[in-house]
């Protein structure tokens, strides 16, 4: 076998994969992990409301960073479970295409956390974070619940009300929390749906 034919068998194999990819849907995320970020980021959003100054950014931005931090972990923990456990993933790493496909509009959010805040451009944050947030969830959408896709509109929408308002929206901490809330428990509750109705499925078929 010449090293064309070689390097053909391998395009091939990988335009395989992606066609089984893209017919099986992708059970690394977490409903769960997804709910409990959604309830936490409500409880940020009311202790930085209740509890702080409204114009007290860097308190506020060390709320947010805990928020994150819980969230990385109990959902990218999720992810770590289901790929090394999971039979049928067979810790396969080209199953985790999904949540890739994902890092690269929140790492953009980052950067450009990093520098609004460097500048003191506070009131554009919570607009980035919902805009980069919506992104990833549309760039996962097609191997996701069919209504993951609403889920980003749902904070691309958001994002776009935000960085229009004339007033700014950084002291307001509670809007980025129900925001989140909601966002991210409808979004838990469709895969946790989800996998209830592959189950179901499952067991129907054993029968």
């Amino acid at each position: 076998m010449t090293r064309e034919q070689i390097t053909q068998a391998l395009d091939d194999v990988r335009r395989l994969q992606d066609a089984v990819m893209a017919k099986q849907p992708f059970y690394g995320y977490s409903g769960k992990a997804r709910i409990a970020s959604g309830v936490v980021a409500v409880l940020v959003g009311y202790v930085l409301t209740s509890q702080f100054e409204p114009y007290d950014f860097i308190t506020q931005l060390k709320g947010w960073a805990i928020l994150l931090g819980f969230a990385l972990v109990v959902n990218y923990a999720a992810l770590a479970y289901w790929f090394l456990n999971d039979k049928e993933v067979e810790r396969q790493f080209y199953r985790l295409k999904p949540a890739l496909e994902a890092l690269a509009p929140l790492a953009l959010g980052a950067v450009l956390t990093v520098s609004l805040a460097m500048r003191s451009n506070y009131d554009y944050l919570f607009g980035v974070w919902m805009g980069m947030y919506g992104l990833a969830n549309i760039a996962s959408r097609h191997m996701m619940p069919r209504l993951m896709g609403i889920v980003g509109v749902y904070y691309l929408l958001a994002a776009t009300i935000v960085l229009s308002a004339p007033t700014g929206s950084f002291s307001l901490p509670l809007t980025m929390g129900l925001t989140f809330g909601i966002g991210e428990i409808i979004a838990g509750l469709l895969m946790c749906q989800e996998k209830y109705a592959m189950k179901r499925q499952m067991e129907l078929e054993r029968l």
